[in-house]
């Protein structure tokens, strides 16, 4: 997974593509859930111009920030503006190979019942979850992926930010991908080098825990949440 940042480097600066930058065996995912300064430069047609000429195999579109500080007109507003762009990207790219991937934004009920139209409209039941921001708070984060369930139903949820092999383990069955940056530490790929034998095994762990939810949907109706996942 790279950023939108990344992508625009490697597009402007070294004229790659994800197809001479990565091998064919790798699946490869661009977003823009990153730094607040880069998201206010960047406007939509830009990262469409970007999406297209790097062509990766799915892209997290259009990011706006809901912050707890923000009142409910403005997280309902960033919502909105989100499933908007994820909709305009979405069809911006209808005949390429890319596949917009729809985000699941907040972590209240009606937050998260905000974006089931787009995902409607758009024929899916697959969603992302963006856990960076929760750190150590491991507790709130299950509690909050369990509320996503409830209102949305996703047939699979795409987590960033959360990579540890320990939560994976425990994590509802719907978490079925992770993504971030713990991969390149545990892999021992912090320098230049690329150690193949390290990376496939780190990844071959961590797919595992990926298969060993713990717990069933219906488990999940209610906002208790316990040790096990």
């Amino acid at each position: 997974m790279l950023s939108i940042d990344s992508v625009r480097r490697l597009v402007h600066y070294h004229e790659e593509t994800a197809g001479t930058y990565f091998r064919d065996d790798q699946t490869v995912i661009t977003t823009t859930t990153t730094h607040d300064d880069t998201l206010r430069r960047l406007e939509w047609a830009t990262e469409l111009d970007l999406v297209r000429r790097f062509g990766p195999d799915y892209h997290i579109p259009t990011e706006y920030s809901v912050y707890q500080t923000m009142s409910r007109s403005q997280q309902a507003e960033a919502i909105d503006d989100c499933m908007e762009g994820t909709e305009w990207m979405a069809n911006m790219l209808t005949n390429h190979s890319t596949e917009v991937l729809v985000q699941a934004k907040g972590w209240l009920p009606w937050q998260f019942k905000r974006c089931l139209p787009t995902m409607r409209r758009l024929d899916t039941d697959f969603v992302v979850f963006y856990a960076t921001g929760y750190k150590n708070r491991v507790y709130e984060l299950k509690d909050d992926l369990s509320t996503l369930v409830s209102e949305m139903r996703p047939s699979g949820i795409l987590l960033i930010g959360k990579q540890s092999g320990r939560f994976l383990s425990k994590a509802i069955p719907e978490v079925v991908s992770a993504a971030g940056g713990r991969w390149r530490w545990e892999s021992g790929l912090v320098g230049e080098g690329h150690d193949p034998k390290a990376h496939s095994k780190w990844k071959s762990r961590i797919e595992k825990e990926l298969s060993c939810g713990q717990a069933i949907l219906d488990s999940y109706d209610s906002t208790e949440v316990n040790e096990d996942g």
